[in-house]
């Protein structure tokens, strides 16, 4: 009996267990459907908020249409589509290049009309000009630039002998002062004891005979002068186009001659090189050695030969280099060739100066106090000494 009233303890307890974990799943089904519906909400509320952010995009996007329709009322043009400006862009872009081209061309074209001209001026240098006194004028201004260029041409394109005297004298004046002909005019009149007060005052038959007399011999000058100057410039003879061109190539054989010459003297000077030389200063400025290393008769010729040869192959003219910029190319040369051997040099002179110091150190020619120096000390330094000088080379004992 008692048997029995256990087994049907055991199976309520079972039976209650059963129906509590029923109980706990349901709970944690209905958790996650609670769950799962929360989720799903908020999920649905995201691809709301983003479908939104997308439209308002949408209406951001700046349409080709709308933009082209505002360019075409702004500017007054008339493109129906992205085609019709994408084909207008490259048409302008093939017209500027276009342009370009015909802009280089004209340029060139240019350059070379130019070059014409002046080739024709040296075949005929009259041909710029409409007469030959329009020539010598030319000529003439560019020794006188101060000269009036209407004086000059009154003079030149007459006979001198058809002014009168007064205008002679005074066209002379004129020329060789800068003021005007009418200023000249009333000056030689006055130094003639003329009055210049009087209406007619420039008209000579009014002059006594002392005034005409005054003006023949001062005039006299003037019509020379006037002669002088035109005659003063040589009228060009024509030459032809083969005449040019071998005058052209005699210029150029000359100025190569002068060319080698000069940078064959220039040469024969950068033989003459000591080598370098450098100051070694102490902490206050002040030079407490100068280390030089001395150039080879060998190296000074070779690049004097070098430097020579490659400045006639190249055409360089030797008055655009400076001898600071030949003498500086010369130890950039040097330094560059021989860096090695200089630095090795400094160092050995560097540590020959250390070794005679040290040496120095150790024997500096005062005979050892036996009397206050304790032996242990004095076979110390002696044995330091010794090793040293065996070190380096020397011999001396010190024991």
């Amino acid at each position: 009996m008692k048997e029995v009233d256990e087994k049907h303890s055991k199976k309520a307890a079972e039976s209650t267990e059963h129906a509590e974990n029923k109980e706990g799943e349901k709970l944690k089904e209905v958790k996650t459907e609670d769950k799962t519906v929360e989720f799903t909400e908020s999920t649905e509320k995201k691809e709301e908020t983003k479908e939104q952010v997308k439209e308002e995009k949408k209406e951001e996007v700046f349409s080709f249409e709308t933009g082209l329709t505002h360019f075409n009322k702004e500017l007054g043009t008339e493109f129906e589509n992205l085609d019709s400006f994408k084909s207008f862009i490259n048409s302008s872009k093939e017209n500027s290049i276009k342009i370009s081209a015909l802009e280089e061309d004209a340029k060139r074209k240019a350059d070379l009309e130019e070059q014409v001209r002046l080739l024709e001026e040296r075949i005929d240098p009259l041909s710029n000009f409409a007469t030959k006194e329009d020539y010598v004028v030319n000529q003439l201004k560019k020794d006188m630039p101060d000269a009036s260029s209407s004086i000059l041409e009154k003079i030149i394109k007459s006979d001198p002998k058809q002014f009168s005297e007064l205008d002679a004298i005074a066209i002379d004046m004129a020329l060789q002062s800068g003021v005007s002909i009418e200023e000249a005019k009333k000056y030689i009149a006055k130094d003639a004891g003329v009055d210049l007060e009087e209406e007619n005052w420039s008209s000579v038959d009014e002059w006594n005979d002392t005034q005409k007399t005054y003006l023949k011999i001062k005039s006299s000058g003037a019509y020379r002068n006037m002669y002088d100057l035109k005659g003063k410039v040589q009228m060009p003879e024509k030459i032809s186009a083969e005449e040019l061109l071998a005058a052209k190539k005699l210029q150029e054989q000359e100025d190569i001659t002068n060319r080698v010459d000069t940078w064959s003297k220039i040469g024969s000077e950068l033989t003459n090189y000591d080598g370098i030389t450098h100051d070694v200063k102490d902490k206050e400025g002040n030079v407490v050695k100068t280390f030089s290393y001395k150039s080879s008769s060998e190296f000074n010729k070779g690049f004097s030969e070098a430097y020579t040869k490659a400045m006639i192959d190249k055409g360089v003219d030797p008055s655009l280099v400076t001898p600071q910029e030949i003498l500086e190319d010369r130890r950039k040369t040097f330094l560059s060739m021989n860096l090695d051997k200089i630095l090795n040099t400094y160092r050995e002179e560097i540590i020959s100066e250390l070794k005679a110091k040290e040496i120095r150190e150790y024997d500096n020619g005062t005979p050892l106090n036996e009397s206050k120096t304790p032996d242990s000390v004095r076979e110390s330094n002696a044995m330091k000494a010794e090793e040293f000088a065996s070190r380096v080379g020397g011999n001396k004992k010190f024991r």
